[in-house]
């Protein structure tokens, strides 16, 4: 696995591995170089991992709340991505912003 959109969790997500494989990718894991920890070249965080491994039976919801966190993390990005040229603004900066408005059409 040279990524993390190669990890279970993520091709998982994206219709490329069934839940029935994640043994296949621990095997990997075992067989690999890698330097990452079992539930990081899985694609989980230490918490989802911590909680498939108490209760294997709990994977179904463990990935739904992984694919939660995912399209989160997703959607966060997305946000950031502003328009060439335009600052966003805080919501202190955005309130100042207004008072100023405010103060200026007080005045017409």
């Amino acid at each position: 696995m040279s990524s993390s959109r190669d990890a279970f969790v993520s091709r998982f997500i994206q219709g490329r591995a069934k839940l029935s494989e994640i043994g296949n990718y621990e095997v990997r894991w075992h067989n690999s170089k890698s330097r990452l920890e079992l539930f990081e070249y899985l694609g989980f965080t230490e918490a989802e991992y911590h909680r498939f491994v108490k209760n294997p039976l709990a994977l179904p919801q463990v990935m739904k709340a992984a694919q939660r966190r995912i399209r989160r993390l997703e959607a966060s990005a997305r946000a950031r991505q502003i328009a060439p040229g335009v600052m966003a603004l805080s919501p202190a900066a955005e309130t100042a912003r207004g008072s100023r408005r405010r103060t200026a059409t007080a005045g017409r």
